[in-house]
């Protein structure tokens, strides 16, 4: 690789996530990389939602994973929120992989808040947590994609809500971004990357090559 090889960006959910935010800031950031195409499956480009969807859910862990994450990124303490039942849960969550995931399964958020609040609540109704989520929100006015991106997600998406992905999807167009957005319809968020796979690598191809690729805007 040299200072002018062509460049694609690529990941899935959280990857998916950091693919879309590095395609918005990639003009800025990193002018001098080639970036010719992003591929983002799945993104988590909405916390909200994303809270709701996890929120006592057999993929709760995931909830604890970014919501520790956002609070450790904003140097904010968690002892404003959490009670010692869950300052004992988030420490354990934070040395825990995916694969450890299950042993949060279920959990109700509300029962580890000092204000019985749960997550969901609190992102919304504390000024502080509602403004974290806020910055953090994909396709903002002003930010969007300068080079070719797809987006693929799962209609039936158990973790990430179809219409998270949608919503990015609709916001880049309506800034004049060039969006190819595929609905999976392989069911859960696993599946729905398995599915997606071989068309983003399609894609990826084609944007290195310089070729053409779809424009789903108008049509989704």
């Amino acid at each position: 690789m040299t200072a002018t090889s062509p460049v694609a960006l690529a990941g899935y959910s959280q990857g998916g996530g950091a693919s879309a935010a590095a395609a918005e800031l990639a003009d800025d950031y990193a002018p001098e990389l080639d970036v010719k195409g992003a591929y983002a499956g799945a993104p988590p480009a909405d916390l909200v939602p994303v809270a709701d969807s996890l929120e006592a859910s057999p993929n709760a862990g995931f909830l604890l994973y970014a919501m520790g994450g956002q609070l450790a990124a904003y140097d904010v303490d968690p002892a404003a929120y959490l009670n010692a039942a869950g300052e004992d849960v988030l420490d354990r969550a934070e040395v825990s992989c995916t694969t450890d995931a299950g042993q949060f399964a279920g959990l109700d958020s509300a029962t580890i808040t000092s204000s019985g609040l749960s997550f969901p609540q609190l992102v919304r109704t504390d000024p502080t947590l509602a403004g974290i989520l806020a910055e953090q929100r994909l396709g903002q006015p002003g930010h969007v994609p300068e080079m070719p991106v797809m987006i693929a997600h799962s209609l039936t998406d158990d973790v990430i809500p179809y219409s998270v992905g949608r919503g990015l999807g609709l916001r880049w167009c309506a800034q004049g971004a060039r969006v190819r957005f595929d609905p999976v319809f392989t069911p859960t968020h696993v599946g729905g990357y398995l599915a997606a796979q071989p068309r983003a690598q399609s894609f990826l191809d084609a944007v290195l090559q310089d070729r053409w690729t779809p424009d789903s805007c108008g049509w989704f």
